[in-house]
Parts: structure tokens; sequence; C-alpha cells
């Protein structure tokens, strides 16, 4: 299993309860002017066999990885069906009626009509 985690920058390795060994990329938030870099890391890590990507609309990048999702899905790398994407709602956002404005954000900004997490 290989868990795109989309914040810092390193590269790890941890292993789940059944010795499976996970790979996870971290990267930082965008800065201006490298947004491509954001989504061609995105690109060339499903090239590389990650298939769950691990968001939060604080990271400020989801439009980016939406472009490196987008982008590898119209390359025929791989499926929408074959991600798992993760996304978290922020806790300035748990109140009822900032609930469903926030999810869409980060569905807009990941240009996906759902997340799995």
């Amino acid at each position: 299993v290989r868990v795109l985690f989309v914040l810092a920058s390193t590269l790890k390795l941890f292993l789940v309860p059944d010795g499976e060994a996970v790979h996870c990329f971290y990267f930082a938030r965008v800065v201006e002017g490298t947004e491509d870099i954001c989504a061609d890391t995105v690109v060339a890590a499903i090239e590389a066999g990650y298939r769950h990507l691990d968001c939060a609309c604080d990271y400020g990048n989801e439009k980016e990885v939406g472009e490196g999702i987008r982008r590898a899905i119209e390359k025929g790398i791989v499926t929408r069906e074959e991600l798992w994407v993760t996304s978290k709602l922020w806790n300035t956002f748990h109140a009822e009626e900032h609930v469903r404005p926030a999810c869409q954000k980060t569905l807009d900004d990941l240009g996906l009509d759902y997340v799995d997490l």
C-alpha cells in the first residue's frame, strides 16, 4: 500500500499491523509559482504506484492535487475508482452551517465528485 500525504517533504516507510509496508510521501504546501511542481509530483506518485492521496483544505494544495489526479486519469495511468482520496473537514468548519460548503469546496478544488474518506 502506498499513501501520498500531501503535506511535508520527506519519504517515510511505515509498517501497518499486518506487517505490510506503507510508503508515505509528504510534500509542502504550494508556494506561489510551484503549482505545476505539485501537480507533477502527484502524477509521478500515481505512476509509481501510490493510490491513497491524503489531503486537507488547510494544506493549501487541493487544487494542485486535483490537477495531478486529472492528468493521471487523462494519461490512462489510473481510473478514479482505483484511487482512495481522503480529505479533512478542518476544525474551523465544524459548525453545521459550514460543513456542506466546506466539503463542496474540497470537491471543487480536487475536481472530484466524491472523496473516499
